[in-house]
């Protein structure tokens, strides 16, 4: 049996402010889309252009839950939600010595 093929759905993404070019970190929502947003840096209010669905399909270079769930429907494949992998924080290492009496 072949294994089901899948595509890769972030929880997060870069979105780039119009304005003044800063990036924002948005969450991916599972049940609407994101129309408008605040810039952290230039507070502006970002709105979404008459040419696309969202923000995020606007100002990302990744598509939004909606535009993926039609790719992944016609291209008969699961979503799979995923993470980036958080960087590996260094455990302190810890070294035994034991003392011998001579």
């Amino acid at each position: 049996m072949a294994k089901k093929k899948y595509l890769k759905v972030p929880r997060k993404v870069n979105v780039k402010c119009p304005k003044c070019s800063s990036i924002n970190r948005l969450d991916i929502p599972e049940d609407r889309l994101i129309n408008s947003f605040s810039c952290k840096q230039c507070k502006e209010t970002i709105i979404t252009p008459i040419s696309s669905c969202c923000i995020i399909c606007a100002f990302s270079n990744k598509k939004c839950l909606t535009n993926l769930k039609i790719e992944a429907k016609a291209k008969n494949l699961e979503l799979r939600f995923f993470e980036k992998k958080e960087e590996k924080q260094d455990k302190p290492k810890i070294s035994v010595f034991v003392l011998k009496e001579d």
